[in-house]
């Protein structure tokens, strides 16, 4: 149904397309709804575990489990999209979040080791993103990526909009636990899109490194690593330091779902132009001015005092990452 409604709305905005926007919609679906139900526990993790008890080393060595995981199953993913194609691998990927959002939801009843939760959560992402990434440069057009890439971000920040608000009502009414129980339901409702369509790539293939071309991906790592930095920041540190210093209370909940929700809704609004300025070739001035702005936002959020200052700078940051 959510593929039929996404194909009515944006199908006439590519007429370039024929068959394969059934194959491009369908990645439209499959990120609204996986990022509905991510992002309804994403931003909360910091924060549930903070008021689960686990002292901020603790909470911090989930993120240092979940990285340390990725280095490795990033290879894996990649090695199994190769194999069995990134459709079949996103669906492994959805069941290791199922997995993962069910230890964090059991995690008061059993005492789960932390290390145990920030591996299979590191893990759920690299079996999607990755797989994510291949199906999306298969499917795109070759002229008109950036749009298609916006209308992307636009799906993307519609379930990010509404995962945070929802979560932050679900924790407030019923408790911060029942948030990862509605986010496994979303999660099995994203498993259908992925099987409307065929694998885009010829299955069993081999991963093979040796002719791979590091000089022309060398000078952007610094840049990447910069990148992942910064999110993780947004990830773990700015909700702890909200509901540390700026909305203590058991309201926290609510008011950053609501302040999440917001941002993300405005930086929805922004997707589609940006994407219309990458296909124009002005994407690399248009990075750097972006970095740069991201940079003075995150002076101003050290002194962040107010909700609606750090409303403000959560806008901000939204529409400029």
């Amino acid at each position: 149904m959510l593929q039929k409604i996404i194909q009515k709305l944006l199908a006439y905005r590519h007429p370039w397309r024929d068959v394969t926007f059934n194959e491009l919609s369908e990645i439209y679906a499959t990120m609204m709804i996986r990022s509905l139900a991510i992002s309804m526990v994403g931003i909360f993790i910091p924060v549930y575990l903070y008021k689960l008890g686990y002292s901020l080393p603790a909470i911090m060595s989930v993120f240092g489990c979940y990285f340390t995981a990725r280095i490795g199953l990033d290879l894996a993913a990649a090695y199994t999209t190769a194999r069995i194609g990134p459709k079949h691998t996103l669906v492994i990927g959805q069941l290791m979040q199922i997995i993962s959002s069910a230890l964090f939801l059991t995690l008061p009843n059993f005492g789960w080791p932390l290390a145990l939760l920030g591996a299979f959560w590191g893990g759920a992402n690299s079996f999607f993103f990755i797989p994510f990434h291949i199906d999306f440069s298969k499917v795109k057009h070759r002229n008109h990526g950036g749009k298609e890439l916006g209308f992307e971000q636009i799906m993307e920040k519609i379930g990010t909009a509404l995962g945070p608000l929802t979560g932050g009502v679900v924790a407030s009414v019923f408790g911060s636990r029942y948030i990862f129980l509605v986010s496994i339901v979303m999660l099995l409702v994203g498993l259908w899109p992925l099987f409307k369509t065929a694998e885009p790539v010829r299955i069993r293939q081999k991963l093979d490194f040796a002719g791979f071309q590091y000089g022309k991906v060398r000078k952007y790592i610094p840049a990447h690593i910069g990148v992942n930095v910064e999110n993780t920041l947004c990830l773990l540190l700015w909700p702890l330091f909200l509901a540390l210093f700026v909305l203590p209370g058991d309201s926290v909940f609510a008011r950053v779902g609501i302040m999440a929700s917001v941002s993300v809704l405005v930086a929805a609004f922004t997707a589609h132009a940006i994407g219309r300025v990458v296909d124009n070739k002005k994407g690399r001035p248009l990075l750097r001015y972006s970095a740069v702005a991201n940079s003075l936002v995150y002076i101003v959020r050290v002194f962040t005092v107010s909700y609606p200052m750090a409303l403000a700078t959560n806008v901000a940051n939204e529409a400029i990452t």
